[in-house]
């Protein structure tokens, strides 16, 4: 059981990812079933005056992005293929000042997740 937590552990650790940009960076943390995972994972997001950018350094086909308010409720999602779409600008300007969640599914169910505020 020890041997379980503790590889757990290191894989929240190793799978976070940020980037330092203009924008404030979001801090993305990795969750993934079991089997391999790349690390860091090849995307990264930031936050921007009225949007949210997200970056894909990878194709990694089809990706499920998803943001939730503080209230659980979805508040954007779409499917992107990363083939085609290198980045993805969502816009904020509209969503009330809260707290929000970020949630980018993709692959064999390997999940990012990262928080923000508006």
């Amino acid at each position: 059981m020890k041997k379980i937590i503790c590889s757990l552990f290191m894989f929240l650790l190793l799978s976070t990812s940020v980037v330092y940009a203009e924008g404030n960076p979001i801090l993305l943390v990795g969750e993934a079933p079991i089997g391999p995972i790349k690390f860091p994972p090849p995307i990264s997001a930031e936050q921007g005056d009225g949007e949210v950018l997200v970056f894909f350094k990878a194709n990694i086909g089809l990706i499920d992005i998803c943001v939730k308010n503080a209230q659980g409720n979805v508040v954007y999602q779409i499917v992107v293929d990363t083939v085609t779409t290198p980045d993805l600008i969502i816009g904020t300007t509209s969503w009330s000042p809260e707290d929000y969640v970020l949630i980018l599914t993709f692959g064999n169910g390997t999940r990012l997740i990262g928080e923000f505020s508006l």
